[in-house]
């Protein structure tokens, strides 16, 4: 029965911690705000300097741990954690540009050939469609 209350506090508790840290902690902010479709395309511009800045944090925490001070330990465990976060963000946004981008060309495609086949069965002469319109229709998507 202690085994039970024990595990249902420490889940409550780490699940609280989940939540604060998602909320509060400035890595998870920013990776959160360079996920959204229009923030997408600063995903590696975002992961180096956000890899830069924790590594630097994490080497005056550590330099600071190692004089003495063994309470920055902690920070520096935190700095270390955000700077590898900033570094596995890089290619997975990539990943999810190039798949949003793929998703939006082939929702424009599935678009202009339904509009073909529609004006095929009404008799219609079917026009080609020009690059800038197809762009247009990509910022319609976008936007």
């Amino acid at each position: 029965m202690r085994f039970g209350m024990l595990f249902a506090g420490a889940w409550s508790v780490s699940a609280w911690m989940y939540a604060v840290m998602q909320k509060w902690m400035p890595s998870n902010r920013i990776l959160r705000l360079a996920r959204q479709r229009t923030a997408l395309k600063w995903g590696l511009l975002v992961s180096l300097a956000g890899a830069l800045v924790y590594t630097a944090l994490y080497g005056v925490a550590i330099t600071g741990a190692q004089n003495g001070v063994e309470i920055l330990y902690v920070p520096a465990l935190l700095f270390f954690i955000s700077g590898v976060k900033f570094v596995v963000f890089g290619p997975i946004s990539l990943v999810l540009l190039l798949r949003r981008r793929a998703d939006e060309n082939r929702l424009v495609t599935d678009f202009l050939a339904q509009q073909t086949s529609e004006s095929r069965a009404k008799g219609q002469s079917v026009q080609e469609t020009t690059r800038p319109d197809r762009h247009a229709l990509l910022e319609s998507i976008r936007a």
